[in-house]
């Protein structure tokens, strides 16, 4: 709290709201037993099994926490016994294990031990875990200055709210993914979801639609969906679309679709594989103090997390330090000339809904999507800020094939860059 960029923030009251933008694909978003006790890819020990190994006093603060005693350090049979329910050593004469039925001391085991290894893996039970943090902020900072009690909730309701754009919710196959993200609106009441999906049409609708082989027509539309004080997830808004929901690249497509499902003075885009932590998160109104002027997107670096997942992982995440934070942090200044990179930039959300969204999305053009962006907001006059008070976690790829690909696409998408008209703009206008 001693950075010289840190001004005051407004008191919670008055601080303005903001959305935090998450796109979620097919990515984990909590680990099942099954999934736990699958084999890591090229390694002959379990998923669980490698989390231990990366932190060790972790698990056994995990297992403190929970009370439960491992005489024998075979976890993938604790997962078999938690999730099929089998008791004791003992062997029936047909040489089968005694089961029983689950008992809720079973399931609140293995809710821990699934929750403690979803929330140290890259999964979006993480990253909601972690932007939550902002409005456990609002609950402190409201408490510290006096706010009833009765008027928190309704407080943290109106300043804060987590959109997650879920591209392939609802649909065949994603079945578990689905439950358990229906599982996070229940827990953190600030969340969304929103998708897009096709329905088919009475006969006379007409509109753009999509001719089906069977003479049928169908329409894409955009749903937000919440949980109700009952537990219950429920629509809350639709929205037919023009056409289909996914013309250009996936994710910026998919992350401009719920800028119009989000409500807010400011956005931060965050990936589904980022952290956050109360500490950082009452920071934000300082950050959001900092659009003043023409100022239209602030920038803060982040803290890899993935670290200690192996030599691959720990070069990916030191080659990331050195991009996302000590580079950005010359190119802003002296150089002025930092844009947008993505996650986890906060931009002026009524800005934001008046310039087409955060990104491009053209296919294979926009492989860098977020850059665009930012070329975007500079080309009509915005201010960019870079800020180091504030962070947030984020992941890397931790094999070799993964960081190997995320590479190329980089690379791919800077060479695509030079032949963008946005680009040769900004090169015309630079003041040389």
């Amino acid at each position: 709290f001693t950075d010289p960029q840190m001004g005051r923030g407004a008191p919670v009251g008055r601080v303005p709201s903001m959305v935090t933008l998450t796109p979620l694909y097919k990515e984990e978003v909590k680990y099942s037993a099954k999934h736990l006790s699958r084999r890591v890819d090229g390694e002959n020990v379990s998923t669980l099994r490698f989390i231990i190994s990366m932190m060790p006093s972790e698990w056994r603060s995990m297992l403190q926490r929970a009370k439960l005693n491992l005489p024998r350090q075979d976890y993938e049979s604790l997962l078999d016994d938690l999730h099929n329910g089998i008791v004791g050593d003992r062997k029936t004469p047909g040489g089968a294990m005694p089961r029983r039925r689950h008992t809720e001391e079973d399931r609140r085991l293995l809710d821990e031990i699934c929750a403690w290894a979803s929330g140290r893996s890259q999964t979006m039970f993480r990253t909601a875990r972690g932007m939550a943090s902002y409005a456990d902020a609002i609950r402190v900072l409201a408490r510290v200055e006096g706010v009833p009690e009765d008027q928190i909730e309704p407080l943290v309701a109106a300043k804060y709210s987590h959109v997650v754009c879920a591209q392939v919710y609802g649909t065949e196959g994603n079945e578990e993914n689905d439950e358990a993200l229906e599982d996070l609106l229940r827990q953190y009441p600030h969340m969304a979801v929103v998708s897009a999906h096709r329905e088919l049409l009475e006969e006379g609708d007409e509109g753009d639609v999509e001719e089906k082989s069977d003479g049928g027509k169908v329409a894409w539309f955009l749903t937000r969906r919440v949980a109700d004080a009952e537990g219950r997830v429920v629509a809350t808004h639709r929205v037919r679309l023009p056409g289909h929901a996914i013309v250009g690249e996936g994710k910026p497509e998919n992350q401009n679709l719920g800028v119009a499902m989000a409500t807010g003075m400011y956005v931060q885009t965050i990936d589904m594989n980022q952290d956050c932590q109360l500490a950082e998160a009452l920071k934000l109104r300082n950050v959001l103090a900092q659009f003043t002027g023409r100022t239209r997107l602030v920038g803060f670096p982040e803290q890899m997390i993935t670290d200690r997942s192996g030599s691959v992982a720990s070069f990916a995440a030191l080659s990331e330090h050195v991009f996302g934070t000590i580079v950005q942090r010359f190119m802003a200044k002296p150089l002025n000339v930092r844009f947008h990179y993505g996650h986890p930039d906060v931009w002026d959300f009524s800005w934001v809904k008046g310039q087409g969204g955060v990104s491009k999305a053209s296919r294979q053009l926009h492989l860098s999507e977020d850059i665009f962006g930012g070329m975007n907001l500079v080309l009509r006059g915005g201010r960019v800020k870079y800020l180091g008070f504030k962070m947030v976690g984020k992941a890397r790829e931790g094999s070799f094939d993964g960081t190997n690909q995320f590479n190329f696409k980089i690379s791919s998408g800077n060479g695509m860059q030079l032949i963008s008209r946005d680009f040769h703009r900004l090169a015309k206008r630079l003041d040389l």
